[in-house]
Order: C-alpha cells, then structure tokens, then sequence
C-alpha cells in the first residue's frame, strides 16, 4: 500500500523544517501521534489510529522519528513487525516557484494486505488533515516570531530595560 500527497506551502522551505524537525512540535500539527515520555530513544512516538473520531477506541502503534535535516526529510515508522509496518517521509521540495511538501506513507504486512483498499480510503484524508494543520502551525509560528522591534531577553533583562536603567542613571 502507498499513498501520496503533494501540498503548495506558503512560507520559506527552511522556516518549514524549522518546525517540522520539531519532535516535540508533532502532536500539535499531527493529532495522532503523541511523544513518549521518559523512552531512552528521544525520537520515540505513539501513532494513534481511529475508525470513529467520536469513539475513545484507538489503535496504538510505537514507532520512531528520524530526522534527516541535509534532505529536509522526516521520516515516521511505526507498527507491528509482522501485521501492521508503516513508514510515513515528510521532506521539502524546493522549485523557483513554489515550495512543496512530499507526504508519503508506504505500509507494509499481512494486516495492510487484507485491509489495503480501507486503509487507503481513510489515511489519505488524515494525511492531507495532518498538512493542512502544519500549514496552519507555521502560519501561526509566523505571526508569533518575533519581529525586529521586538524586546529581546538578554542577561538580567531586556535591552529596552537595560536602556532605560542607564538612562535613569545618567
């Protein structure tokens, strides 16, 4: 089973896998995975499937997050060794034009064989769900990030305080 996505994103390639390589940034653009506390791997994940969003019945699959930051890659895999092997890549596509973001999953076993046509039907929405939220995220970054006017921590306190402190001297 392979599915793929393919989605025009609209703000720097780089400021994209800023947040994208963010481990601790995927549940907030993807709301089925979670992050494993105190695992020794700091990439671990849990992958929370559904059939029914309103029921509290999930699928839980442990897998991993490698990140590959020369190919702006995210890779996701996550399963059972046997039934249920997915892989999920995210990477960035960088044209003249338009940046873009390559979404495929390839799962792999006898469970995914028996169940392939249903699995496709509804993972592919979740994924092109899971890109919009991350276009969503980074928007949102963008309108948090600090502009150049901006009061910036440095030391004991910000340079506008520091500034005020030595005029309040002099």
């Amino acid at each position: 089973m392979q599915i793929h996505a393919r989605t025009p994103i609209n703000c720097s390639a780089l400021h994209l896998w800023i947040i994208l390589r963010r481990v601790e940034c995927f549940e907030r653009w993807n709301p089925y995975v979670t992050i494993r506390c105190g695992s020794p791997d700091p990439g671990a994940i849990r992958y929370y499937f559904t059939n029914n969003p309103r029921s509290g019945l999930r699928a839980m699959l442990t897998g991993v997050a490698t990140i590959d930051d020369p190919n702006m890659t995210l890779t996701l895999s996550f399963g059972t060794r046997k039934h249920f092997r997915f892989v999920e890549t995210l990477s960035i596509v960088r044209t003249p034009s338009q940046h873009w973001l390559h979404h495929d999953l390839t799962g792999q076993g006898l469970g995914v064989k028996l169940m392939g046509r249903i699995l496709t039907r509804r993972i592919e929405p979740l994924m092109l769900h899971a890109d919009a939220m991350l276009e969503g995220f980074v928007t949102l970054s963008d309108v948090l990030a600090p502009k150049q006017g901006d009061v910036v921590r440095v030391g004991k306190g910000s340079k506008r305080q520091q500034a005020e402190k030595s005029n309040e001297l002099n």
